[in-house]
């Protein structure tokens, strides 16, 4: 919708938008064992799509904003709230902005997973929009502002950095209580923050995603867009997900705290983490939360909902973010993606490059992997892949995989 309003000559295409969703610990009780499953993937993709629909537009309002010099009411821009009720269809309830007049629209049958929904529509003088729009209007009077929010961490020494750069994945995985540094956790942060002249460190989980087409070695990589990522636009990235406040309590075993500050879900995530587990000092980043961002990241691009042990661990890298004063920890999966036959797909089990490049046609590219640093590809390539493209050969990129299974 905006992109179609920026094309038309107009910059925002609405005066406010508030979005209303279930709140996430109602979402995340349908988490499986070791899958995402169908409810959090949806619920997952939408409030992720919004949210960063809402980051990029609620900063444009205010720099347009202060650039005429006016003051930002509080309800204009674009609103994320949460309710506990588990409603899980879709219902909008317009207003034209020209003629004032009301019109809602609701989901009919049941949500299917590609394709367009069908809808109802009715304006004001239908006989069921009085009920439809009161239940709306109830929905958003019980929900309260949503916001996701991201783990930032205290920056490992440089010496410590360089020691995790050269620990191997098998080094990590035999001695996991010597090798993995302490993620000391700072706050809790809303998703997309940078801190420019903060120090901090941000845990981000990686996928390399790679897979085979026709006898060829290929990889998987992200246009980087405002639909997708709230940073470096126009690029080509490594799927990436950075740590949420959900993966690390989901991680624990804590239940999520819902409306609390970051330093009261801080605390309450210690105190259950010592009751539970009876660790004493800082609480760290897991390594299991990387294992759920990863899982996140790849149905939010791919749509491919896999097991945990599908993530290959391959090691992590440490890396400063340019013109700031924040450390990037990256931590590294592969992950290949299975080709199947026409026989297995009639069966029920898809083609997993098919299914991947469907699901997000215009935001995931297929890249060859002997071309991806030639000319045509090196100018676009995100930081990770640049500065890391020795370790990334030698580690991942030389390794063979079966994309056959």
């Amino acid at each position: 919708m905006t992109d179609e309003a920026v094309l038309s000559g107009f910059t925002f295409p609405w005066e406010r938008f508030v979005y209303v969703t279930p709140e996430r610990t109602s979402i995340l009780a349908n988490r499986g064992e070791s899958q995402l499953g169908s409810v959090v993937q949806r619920w997952e993709t939408a409030q992720r799509r919004m949210g960063n629909c809402a980051h990029h537009y609620n900063q444009t309002v205010i720099q347009t904003i202060r650039a005429g010099g006016f003051e930002q009411s509080s309800h204009s821009g674009f609103h994320m709230k949460a309710t506990k009720s588990l409603y899980l269809e879709m219902t909008m309830l317009i207003r034209d902005l020209r003629s004032k007049r009301w019109r809602l629209w609701d989901t009919v049958g049941p949500t299917k997973d590609h394709g367009d929904d069908v809808y109802v529509t009715m304006d004001e003088k239908h006989p069921a929009y009085p009920s439809a729009c009161g239940m709306v209007h109830q929905l958003l009077q019980e929900s309260r502002e949503l916001t996701t929010r991201q783990v930032l961490c205290a920056p490992l020494v440089r010496e410590r950095a360089d020691s995790v750069n050269r620990t191997a994945a098998a080094q990590f995985t035999e001695d996991v209580s010597r090798h993995w540094p302490d993620l000391k956790i700072n706050t809790l942060v809303p998703h997309g923050t940078i801190l420019t002249n903060y120090p901090t460190c941000l845990p981000t989980a990686i996928c390399v995603v790679r897979s085979a087409h026709q006898n060829q070695e290929i990889l998987l990589l992200k246009k980087r867009t405002a639909a997708n990522s709230t940073d470096d636009l126009g690029k080509l990235s490594l799927l990436s997900s950075r740590v949420l406040e959900e993966e690390v309590a989901d991680a624990l075993g804590i239940p999520l705290s819902e409306g609390k500050s970051a330093r009261e879900a801080l605390d309450e995530m210690w105190v259950a983490n010592y009751n539970i587990n009876g660790t004493r000092g800082p609480l760290i980043v897991p390594q299991s939360a990387f294992i759920r961002a990863a899982q996140r990241e790849l149905f939010f691009s791919c749509g491919l909902d896999l097991t945990e042990e599908r993530f290959i661990f391959r090691g992590c890298q440490v890396i400063d973010r340019e013109e700031t004063s924040e450390q990037i920890f990256f931590c590294i999966f592969e992950v290949v993606l299975f080709r199947r036959r026409t026989a297995a797909a009639a069966r029920g089990i898809a083609d997993e490059l098919s299914t991947a490049l469907a699901w997000n046609k215009e935001k995931i590219t297929q890249v060859a992997q002997e071309s991806l640093y030639d000319s045509e590809h090196r100018g676009r390539l995100n930081r990770l892949l640049v500065r890391r493209e020795d370790w990334l050969r030698d580690t991942i990129f030389s390794q063979p995989f079966s994309a056959l299974p």
